[in-house]
């Protein structure tokens, strides 16, 4: 999948979770289409799901405002000129190469439940709620002594959406 449009889904899912009550039925029911074809046509989708989202002025103006917030959090950042030295000469036996393997389509298989669930909202809600109460979903640390925690806080506050594509 383009990074883009892992941003779009991304984006989404923020919109998703702000929404303070159900989408119409109309619009879930285009969700749910969108939903089906995320398993045969990512590209087609999530391309579908840019049209829903600007055909719908609500949408939009939820959308927009993620979508620069999770740019925000691609800028590159200053980093520290420091080299830590390793304690540990040996390398990290632990080999994560099928566990980031498989992310990727569980993480498709979770926004497709989104998508198809009776209340995306809720169902949106309900899994942000999971993902931010693991000790797995944590902020990245400011990558500069200059960064301040409020910034590194604004950043990162949708760190829970990182898991998907």
């Amino acid at each position: 999948m383009r990074e883009q449009d892992s941003k779009t889904i991304r984006a989404f899912l923020i919109v998703l979770s702000q929404l303070e009550s159900p989408l119409d039925e109309s619009l879930q029911k285009q969700l749910y289409q969108l939903g089906e074809e995320l398993a045969t046509d990512e590209e087609a989708s999530v391309g579908n799901l840019r049209k829903l989202i600007y055909q719908n002025e609500f949408l939009k103006n939820l959308y927009e405002p993620a979508l620069k917030a999770l740019q925000l959090a691609y800028q590159a950042q200053p980093r520290n000129k420091c080299i830590i030295k390793s304690t540990n000469s040996e390398p990290e036996e632990e080999n994560r190469e099928l566990e980031n393997f498989i992310l990727p389509t569980d993480s498709l298989k979770l926004i497709q439940h989104i998508f198809q669930s009776q209340d995306s909202v809720n169902a949106t809600k309900n899994i942000e709620n999971q993902l931010q109460l693991s000790a797995e979903i944590t902020p990245p640390p400011p990558t500069s002594c200059e960064s301040s925690s409020a910034n590194a806080e604004n950043i990162y506050q949708y760190a829970w959406v990182y898991i998907f594509v």
